[in-house]
């Protein structure tokens, strides 16, 4: 039998935003679910509607959905032809740009944080990792789910 688990770390992210209320997505290297954000509030309105809407990038704020992109091909590709996508992606990013995100390029971003190719502190399934050093600094907490 396969034994599922989920797995929670909680972290500071410093410089992604200054004043992302929730944001959650089910688009992320490992294929887990990133939700960030300064109000727990509008981190669980983001998590709720990407799960609602079978994956995707939502933002939130006040409790209200500010914006998604609909990742409904497994959490990580979406039905959108092209022209649409880009054009929903363009408003994420000035968004996200609004408040406080300093790049162009959010998907990246979110690839980023678990790419184990890359040096320094990545969040990854085995919990915070730091690569140059080969070591696990804080484990996830575990629970059947």
């Amino acid at each position: 039998m396969i034994e599922l688990y989920m797995w929670r770390v909680n972290t500071l992210v410093k410089g992604f935003a200054t004043s992302i209320g929730g944001f959650a997505s089910s688009y992320s290297g490992t294929g887990d679910i990133l939700i960030l954000g300064k109000n727990i509030s509008d981190m669980i309105t983001a998590y709720e509607r990407m799960k609602k809407i079978n994956g995707g990038i939502v933002l939130a704020e006040d409790n209200q959905i500010v914006h998604e992109i609909h990742l409904s091909i497994s959490g990580i590709m979406s039905s959108l032809n092209m022209v649409e996508l880009i054009i929903e992606e363009k408003l994420m990013i000035e968004l996200l740009q609004e408040r406080g995100y300093k790049y162009n390029d959010p998907a990246f971003t979110l690839l980023f944080f678990s790419a184990t190719h890359l040096p320094y502190i990545r969040l990854t399934p085995r919990g915070l990792y730091n690569v140059k050093n080969n070591e696990v600094i804080k484990s996830p907490e575990k629970r059947n789910g």
